[in-house]
Parts: structure tokens; sequence; C-alpha cells
């Protein structure tokens, strides 16, 4: 029955692997679990969300008290939000007096909080409470060291993706751009919020990166999917997979999806900045 309620539906993946659904009349919003099959409702909307935007979680899952659900206008600074366990969604229209023009593109959450990056020395992390007495975001800026990349490439000219990985914030970052397609370089950081700086990354235990369209970015468990951990699934706009492999810093080009068993996992990335279900 749920196949049958999406087909006319708007989707979301979100970095837990749950779908924010739109039903596109009655505007009423779902969050669904494709494996378990759970669901869990939300506040109806006052109108359609934006084509171009992406949905993340504040939680690993939106059961969990507290959760926030936001979804980020890719096309204008706008956010849309709402507390799980509450009945409106709120609106807020951002704008950083230091960085005139800037738009939200790369965004996660880590201990509740959202966190994206507004310069190479500084993230924001913003807090949204859902309350009616306080419906706006609250905004941090934490200042921190800048990530030189080899060879003196510039770090504004190298696409990133944040990504929450057990509670610790990482970035991928790919540059030296070739040719054939693709990048010769990447790696990883992890920011450590003590010092104020990122640190270099080589092995993920146990973990492999999965980024998409829109800048969407996951950290899923190696060992329940079955693949070899510490490697990074890129899906480009081009619907080639990239694999890359931190342990052996090689990189692979196959068509997606390229295997069946995980084919599930790849399309909730590969459509992460929204779709309509085709009838």
């Amino acid at each position: 029955m749920i196949w049958k309620k999406l087909r006319k539906a708007r989707c979301w993946a979100t970095q837990h692997c749950w779908l924010l659904v739109l039903d596109p009349v009655s505007l009423h919003a779902t969050l669904w679990d494709p494996v378990a099959r759970e669901r869990v409702d939300l506040p109806r909307l006052a109108k359609a969300l934006p084509k171009n935007c992406k949905c993340l979680l504040s939680h690993e899952k939106p059961t969990s008290h507290g959760c926030v659900v936001l979804v980020v206008d890719l096309d204008s600074p706008v956010l849309w939000y709402c507390r799980v366990s509450h009945h409106d969604w709120y609106t807020h229209e951002y704008s950083f007096e230091k960085h005139p023009g800037f738009q939200i593109q790369s965004v996660t959450a880590v201990h509740r909080d959202f966190y994206f990056s507004v310069s190479p020395t500084e993230l924001v992390c913003m807090e949204l409470m859902c309350y009616e007495f306080a419906p706006e975001p609250w905004f941090t800026t934490v200042e921190h060291g800048k990530i030189w990349l080899a060879g003196g490439f510039p770090l504004e000219k190298a696409p990133q993706h944040l990504v929450e990985s057990r509670q610790e914030l990482l970035v991928f970052i790919q540059y030296y751009p070739m040719s054939i397609g693709g990048y010769k370089n990447f790696g990883v950081w992890k920011m450590d919020f003590l010092k104020r700086e990122w640190t270099k990354v080589y092995p993920l235990s146990d973990r492999v990166l999965l980024l998409g369209p829109s800048r969407f970015a996951a950290s899923l468990p190696a060992s329940e999917l079955g693949v070899e951990d510490s490697c990074v699934y890129l899906i480009g706009d081009d619907n080639v997979m990239q694999i890359r492999s931190l342990k052996l810093f090689a990189c692979n080009r196959l068509p997606y999806p390229f295997n069946p068993d995980m084919s599930g996992v790849y399309t909730l990335a590969a459509n992460a900045c929204g779709f309509d279900v085709p009838v």
C-alpha cells in the first residue's frame, strides 16, 4: 500500500535513510523508513516545499525525544523546520552580515545541532528550538584553523561534504580536477572542537561514507552492508559512482548502480535532492 501512496508523492532522503514524504495535494508530511516499514507523521504544511531542497534529521531516529526535521532550500536562503512531536512548521530566511549572499549547501547534524561552513575558517552551529516563544534559529560561529591541501590547491575551489559519523563532524574534500572527470586527490578530516582544528583521518573503523547530489552525505556501517570499510561512495551528477578507498587512495569509476544488493541504499543518495515517484 505504501508504494501506491508514494506514486505521486515527493520524497527526500535524510542522512539516516528515512524518507521525508510529502503528498503534493494534501501537503501531509510523513517520515518513512523503507527498510523497517515504519512511519512517523509530521505537521501538515501550509504550502509545498521548494523543488530543490534537502532534508536532515537532528537525531538518528525521528522517534527520539526532541528530534527536529530540517529542510534547506538550495535556491534561496530559507529554512523549513519542525519538531516531530509538535504541530507546526516554521520558516526562517537567514543572512550573515560578514558573508552577504551566502547560501547553505553542505550541512549536517552533530549532537542535535546543525553545522555548516561559511568560510574556510568558520563553521556555524545552528540550534533549532521550534517553540512558539522561540521559533528563530540560534546561530553560533565556531572559528577554526584552515585545512591546507596538498600542492597549495585553494580550499575555496574544492567540493566539500560535511558528514556526521558516530557523533563526530567530518568533511570529505576532493581537489585537483582531472580532464576525464572526477578529482585526483581526496581526503577526510575530523573537527577537533577542543583545539578548533581539522585533523586528517585515514581509516574509518567499520564505516563508509555515502555521498550524493545536493551535497547529500551519510555515514553507514560497513559490516552491515557487507563492504570494505574506509571507502567513500560518491554518486555524481553524471550518474557515475566513484569508489574511493582511504586505505589505498585509489578510485574506481562504475556506472550506477553497480551492485543490486545495495541499490536501495544508493537510490536514497541519488534522489537526495527530491524526486517525483513515477506512476
